[in-house]
């Protein structure tokens, strides 16, 4: 659904809007390729996935490189950069910031080092979802309670819905995140933020 969305040439947020709908079903139907014994139909899909995860990967890896090259580019324009810094020091130092970040950011994104920056509350939200989606049926309430059960710590139930919703808009985020950096890198990665002068 989400490789025929991209070579239907839908735009990006069509593709977000199907992501963000879809997201259930899309988790599940990777979870059970992942997990069910192999029939032949089963190896048939999981091929065809591999290849066109081959394929979406290949062009993730040349887009970050079209975008490495094109912030070289932008950094070898010494007369914008010197343009820049005579007319307005913090201006220049925000841009270079800014491509500094960005670069960082890309290639951390493209080796697999994630932030290291935690919320505050992100193992008591990850405990909570997984009490409310172990038992949908139980209340915030209770599942209040079963959170002072398993870790001594008072909860009260508004505060158990918060952190719960709070952790599911933090998946569908990361999510959404993952599946767009796979299928539309360009909506995840922004242009670079001047063009060097000729």
């Amino acid at each position: 659904m989400l490789r025929q969305s991209v070579e239907n040439g839908e735009s990006v947020e069509q593709f977000k809007g199907k992501v963000r709908s879809n997201r259930g079903a899309i988790q599940k139907a990777y979870a059970i390729m992942r997990e069910r014994p192999t029939t032949p139909e089963i190896r048939k899909l999981q091929m065809e996935e591999d290849v066109a995860w081959e394929k979406l990967s290949r062009r993730f890896d040349a887009f970050l490189k079209a975008q490495f090259r094109k912030i070289v580019e932008g950094f070898g324009d010494l007369d914008h950069w010197r343009t820049l810094a005579a007319k307005d020091r913090n201006q220049y130092r925000r841009e270079l910031d800014e491509v500094l970040r960005g670069i960082k950011g890309a290639l951390n994104h493209a080796v697999g080092i994630e932030s290291h920056r935690q919320r505050e509350n992100a193992e008591r939200d990850k405990i909570i979802d997984e009490i409310k989606s172990s038992k949908p049926e139980l209340s915030f309430g209770r599942v209040a309670l079963e959170y002072k059960r398993r870790t001594g710590r008072q909860l009260t139930g508004k505060v158990a819905e918060r952190s719960y919703k709070r952790h599911d808009a933090l998946i569908q985020a990361e999510f959404e995140h993952w599946v767009l950096t796979l299928y539309h890198p360009e909506a995840v990665f922004p242009p670079v933020p001047h063009k060097p002068s000729t």
